[in-house]
């Protein structure tokens, strides 16, 4: 299961990045879980520049800004390959 954290205070920007974020999802089909911090004092417990920010699998992925569709997609398929291939390693 992927599990992707969207980190940002709620504006436009933040939105932006859901939205963009939903729109890649439809490409795949894979379990997934996904959060969504907007406390400050929870955004601070993170090592990143600004919001928003995206987590994949607890790594930063995206920072202080809001990629677009195509981009996120491509960061999704790089992830589940790699997954994949570590899977078929053990």
């Amino acid at each position: 299961m992927v599990e992707l954290t969207i980190l940002g205070v709620g504006c436009h920007r933040h939105q932006a990045l859901r939205n963009n974020l939903l729109d890649a999802l439809k490409a795949f089909r894979f379990e997934l879980c996904l959060y969504e911090e907007s406390s400050i004092e929870a955004l601070m417990q993170y090592p990143i520049s600004g919001t928003p920010s995206l987590l994949l699998d607890g790594k930063i992925v995206v920072e202080n800004r809001v990629p677009s569709v195509a981009e996120l997609r491509k960061l999704l398929r790089r992830h589940l390959k790699k997954i994949h291939l570590e899977s078929l390693e053990k």
